[in-house]
């Protein structure tokens, strides 16, 4: 196999009319802004409590997919990553590369979490924060707008978007396979 020469190979987004029904679903039941519902939160008095069901963890803040990783390396000029012939390490790198520099520009360091979005639209999250901590992780207005104007100027896919929250398909497997090991 020969190196790959095109790194900013254009990569398909997903269509929300192919997505699964299941997707779909989830899909409609993000809270809106950013406050979350009571049930949502997790209770921290109950978590040795056996008989807790903790909510789904949620993830706050933009959606992007693996096409907007490559227009933003190249828009940015981002270091060439090492040759190789598989266009997947090549992804790879040039995603981590695009999470360290934006982690640079918005000078916030738990910025540099990616998750698999389960979302019709999205196939990843930039992830501000998560609701298991969000009660406190929240950063004032200032520095969250802050940290918002920079990916809105750096990533044209957070342009036209409010961060919101996503589920993960890590949450949604977790819960189906251990359903089906213990019930």
């Amino acid at each position: 196999m020969s190196v790959i020469e095109d790194i900013y190979k254009p990569c398909r987004r997903p269509d929300p009319e192919e997505a699964p029904a299941h997707i779909k679903e989830a899909s409609k039941d993000y809270p809106k802004g950013k406050a979350l519902p009571e049930n949502l939160k997790l209770d921290r008095k109950r978590l040795k409590d056996l008989s807790y069901d903790k909510p789904h963890k949620l993830f706050y803040g933009f959606g992007v997919n693996l096409q907007d990783f490559i227009e933003y390396h190249e828009k940015h000029n981002l270091p060439r990553p090492p040759p190789s012939n598989k266009l997947s390490i090549l992804r790879q790198c040039m995603v981590n590369q695009v999470l360290e520099d934006l982690q640079k520009h918005c000078d916030f360091d738990w910025f540099a979490k990616l998750h698999l979005a389960m979302a019709v639209e999205y196939k990843y999250i930039l992830v501000i924060y998560d609701s298991y901590t969000f009660d406190r992780a929240e950063m004032e207005d200032a520095i969250e707008q802050e940290i918002y104007e920079v990916l809105r100027d750096r990533m044209e896919v957070c342009k036209n978007q409010e961060p919101r929250w996503f589920r993960t398909f890590y949450d949604i497997y977790h819960i189906q396979i251990f359903k089906l090991h213990w019930f």
